[in-house]
């Protein structure tokens, strides 16, 4: 349970509110992430690259960057390598 509050958390984080997410796709990302091992950042980067550009659209990269720094998101993951990809961020971190 309380991952599924981290990542829901860190949509918002983004930017983006939880709430604009269809709850099938927040739950899947998050079984998804807690299965792989992601953190809930991961997990939320995933899901947000996935997403229609109209929702994705304000989520912050300077959020990224400080997660990068804080170690919450592994940048040599490949999962977040496509995220970044999906998100059109050629340059990251």
């Amino acid at each position: 349970m309380f991952y599924v509050i981290r990542v829901n958390a860190a949509i918002a984080r983004l930017g983006i509110n939880p709430q604009h997410v269809p709850a099938d796709l927040r739950q899947r990302a998050q079984e998804m992430g807690k299965s792989m091992g992601a953190t809930p950042q991961e997990a939320a980067l995933m899901l947000v690259s996935q997403l229609p550009i109209a929702i994705r659209a304000p989520a912050d990269y300077r959020v990224v960057k400080l997660w990068v720094r804080e170690r919450r998101i592994r940048v040599e993951n490949p999962a977040m390598q496509q995220a970044a990809a999906n998100l059109g961020w050629q340059h990251w971190p």
